[in-house]
């Protein structure tokens, strides 16, 4: 399938990625490290008017661009009151998992945004060591960039199908479904960036502070928000297989 964003959600996407780059990023480590989410960090997102979004395909296109800077700051704009716990903390350490309650269609793609997030940061913080290296793939080849073409690859694919989950929220157990299928698939996408990433950094990309290791541990939160792994999984089959 194919996707194309209305004028006003191009906008949103635009204005979104944009308020990331200026709030968000630059405050990400000091976000991880401090334990807390600056006041001026919330204050300044609050004034960009990007929450609450406008539709559903909105809402998931901003908290992905949100992620990709910190998933700590998007888990706080859009799942506080939607999944249990607070955000307040990096690392997605803030949030109590939701296991045994309901979850919602809306909660599922967040959770689905975030995952995109979190897999697009680590794909481009290995593209962007390859580049300052100057590595290019060639033939037979010791570092394997394979590996990032075919996590790009399912992230896409990620997120066209949390795109297709968006726009079916509100129709009942089939948009629950959709919502589900979004969120596992993009869980599972995000896990193979981050690994990808690190199997191009070594070592190096486990060492405290760096991008990479904040992503490992907030990929494997994220996966954990409603509950287990299998959770999701166990919805998308509900409202698919006959009953």
């Amino acid at each position: 399938m194919t996707f194309a964003y209305t004028p006003a959600q191009q906008s949103v996407q635009d204005r979104a990625r944009a308020a990331a780059d200026r709030h968000v990023r630059p405050a990400a480590q000091a976000i991880d490290a401090g334990g807390r989410i600056p006041d001026a960090v919330t204050t300044a997102l609050a004034a960009e008017a990007l929450w609450p979004a406008p539709d559903a395909v909105s809402a998931l296109v901003v908290v992905e661009e949100i992620a990709a800077a910190s998933p700590a700051v998007a888990a706080s704009i859009a799942l506080a009151g939607a999944v249990a716990g607070d955000a307040g903390l990096p690392g997605l350490r803030g949030f109590a998992s939701a296991a045994g309650g309901s979850v919602s269609a809306e909660a599922r793609v967040a959770v689905a945004g975030l995952a995109l997030g979190i897999g697009r940061a680590a794909l481009e913080e290995a593209i962007g060591v390859l580049k300052n290296a100057g590595a290019r793939p060639k033939g037979s080849e010791q570092t394997p960039h394979w590996v990032l073409a075919d996590a790009a690859t399912e992230i896409d694919g990620a997120r066209l199908l949390a795109l297709k989950a968006a726009q079916t929220i509100g129709r009942g157990q089939a948009a629950d479904a959709e919502a589900a299928m979004a969120q596992s698939f993009a869980n599972l996408a995000a896990q193979k960036a981050v690994e990808a990433a690190l199997r191009i950094l070594g070592p190096e990309g486990y060492r405290q502070g760096t991008v990479l290791e904040r992503l490992t541990r907030d990929q494997r939160a994220a996966s954990l928000l409603t509950g287990t792994e299998e959770e999701p999984r166990a919805v998308a089959a509900a409202g698919t297989l006959p009953q």
